[in-house]
């Protein structure tokens, strides 16, 4: 049923790529559906306030690597990695609440200073120490608008004190991504580990917030 599909894609955060799916249909086609107009036409908006702002870190992250001030490339990891590949010239059919980049330790201190020269500001992470741990991220944010563009550097994919870090092998294996600004994304023999990651930090997410 219709409101089935628009209620899960509604949860799922596919709302907008729905609506892509069904909206030049018959009246017949969209019956039941046009609940998720307005989550399309808000995706839209969403895009146009922080697709300047996002593009701007990915391309001050470029100019540092390029100019010595940092030892790897920053990776742009799942949405925003997804949104340069899969939906290229429709970013807004796949939201993206926050940015997840992976950075080098060593890179750490030169990364904060970039986001810092481009007005963002450090955000510690709310929860349990353990969530903490296994995340190994921080979050910067910078007001844009009436929007909220969210930056979060991740050190690595899962808990280092359970699996051998693999960060240094992801940041020296990574490939250039399509588009600009220039970026890098995982290898593709590395997106199965870092999906597994991401599903397992999505099983311990709830629990310990």
């Amino acid at each position: 049923r219709a409101e089935d599909v628009t209620n899960v894609a509604r949860l799922a955060g596919l709302g907008a790529l729905v609506w892509e799916s069904v909206r030049r249909g018959s009246a017949a086609e969209i019956a039941g559906f046009e609940s998720l107009e307005p989550v399309y036409l808000a995706a839209i908006q969403h895009e146009m306030l922080l697709a300047g702002a996002r593009d701007e870190v990915v391309a001050a992250l470029a100019e540092a690597r390029r100019v010595g001030s940092m030892s790897r490339p920053a990776v742009l990891l799942k949405g925003a990695h997804i949104r340069r590949t899969l939906f290229a010239g429709r970013a807004h059919l796949r939201p993206m609440a926050d940015m997840d980049v992976l950075v080098s330790r060593q890179d750490l201190r030169a990364t904060r200073r970039v986001l810092a020269e481009l007005g963002y500001r450090p955000r510690p992470e709310a929860g349990p120490e353990l969530q903490r741990r296994w995340v190994n991220q921080e979050a910067w944010l910078k007001e844009i608008g009436a929007a909220l563009s969210k930056v979060d550097l991740h050190l690595e994919l899962g808990n280092h004190t359970v699996w051998p870090s693999m960060a240094e092998e992801l940041l020296a294996a990574a490939e250039a991504l399509p588009g600009d600004p220039p970026a890098f994304g995982l290898a593709l023999r590395h997106l199965p580990y870092a999906l597994s990651m991401h599903a397992a930090h999505a099983v311990f997410r709830e629990p310990l917030t």
